[in-house]
């Protein structure tokens, strides 16, 4: 018994010191953490409504793995296009960005979602994918993106059928405030200046912007702290990975992030939506809500008057009534916002009144 005793007193210090090993990684660096979150994003999406895919992929080409950088990690891109496509005929382009909290996520996860934007609205779509944290800090995915977009302007491959004078820019989660923070770096020069950067789109060319459940109003982070304790942890280590600081509530970069306290009236015509459970809705309607202020178009679903829990990422569940509703409401917004109408003062405006 006592050598029974002395080895589970052994086994039991090894897996203390380890457990307390483990723990001071953490304290150094947020890496094993945002490794397992990572596989929370990775999983596949998978097809959610074989039936209205199978009807909507058949009119669709779908070029897959190319490369817009050698520049930067991870820079590959699905291309979907017509298949009816007439030779030199030129479509808007809308470049869409995934998510997965900056440290994880694939292009692949937005086959389904793509495939019914180019089938339902006649647009070239393009999924990019981008170089991950905690490797990869702020704001690289954000100099990665401007590579891209120079890359579609100047690709002579692509220039046959890409309409880069309509550009749509959007993105899910991280990859809507990726997506948001570079229309915005176009469309407020002062703030663009002060990144350091130069304008690879003029303000005319960028037709709408996209959200779904994208932290637009970053700064609240630091002080409207979540109410799920999950999510906290979440955020915590994610924020950790992209920005580099433990004490990444007190970073510039955070604030620097905030879309939502950037925008100015230039901001182009755009779709906000979000659900109510464990996702970014206050921010997202904080960010609609200065648009309206800036009197700049905006159609928004939110979910804040009802029970019923509607998930971050709702929209790709397309066997639901939600998800098709947002679909639905997607492919109007992308119809509208390219039929270039223009108000009094030369800004695109819509068709129909705006909500």
């Amino acid at each position: 018994m006592k050598k029974i005793g002395k080895v589970l007193g052994w086994v039991g210090g090894l897996m203390g010191g380890a457990a307390l090993a483990a723990y001071a990684t953490t304290l150094v660096t947020p890496k094993p953490e945002a490794f397992m979150i990572k596989q929370l994003f990775n999983r596949p999406y998978g097809i959610k409504n074989p039936t209205m895919y199978e009807a909507a992929s058949g009119r669709v080409k779908v070029l897959e793995d190319l490369s817009f950088s050698s520049h930067f990690e991870n820079s590959t891109y699905d291309l979907y296009l017509p298949i009816d496509l007439a030779d030199n005929e030129k479509l808007p382009l809308v470049v869409w960005l995934h998510g997965g909290g900056f440290v994880g996520g694939d292009k692949s996860q937005m086959h389904e979602f793509a495939t019914y934007l180019t089938a339902r609205s006649r647009v070239v779509v393009a999924t990019l994918n981008y170089g991950l944290a905690p490797k990869n800090k702020y704001p690289y995915q954000l100099n990665q993106l401007a590579t891209a977009i120079c890359y579609f302007k100047e690709e002579p491959t692509l220039a046959e059928h890409l309409d880069c004078s309509r550009i749509i820019i959007g993105g899910d989660s991280a990859g809507a405030q990726i997506a948001g923070q570079y229309v915005l770096m176009q469309t407020n020069d002062a703030y663009r200046e002060s990144m350091g950067h130069k304008q690879s789109l003029e303000t005319e060319q960028i037709k709408g912007f996209i959200s779904y459940c994208g932290p637009l109003a970053m700064s609240r982070l630091a002080t409207h702290p979540h109410e799920s304790r999950m999510v906290r942890y979440m955020l915590h280590t994610i924020s950790r990975s992209i920005i580099k600081s433990r004490e990444w509530t007190q970073q510039a970069e955070l604030f620097e992030a905030s879309i939502t306290d950037h925008v100015n009236s230039c901001f182009p015509p755009s779709y906000v939506t979000d659900g109510n459970t464990r996702t970014f809705d206050m921010q997202g309607q904080a960010f609609t809500q200065r648009l309206k202020e800036l009197k700049v178009p905006v159609v928004e679903r939110f979910f804040a008057d009802t029970d019923r829990k509607v998930m971050h990422e709702y929209q790709f569940e397309y066997l639901t009534d939600d998800a098709l509703v947002c679909l639905d409401e997607t492919c109007a917004f992308i119809d509208e916002v390219l039929q270039e109408m223009k108000d009094d003062n030369g800004r695109s405006m819509y068709l129909k009144e705006i909500k």
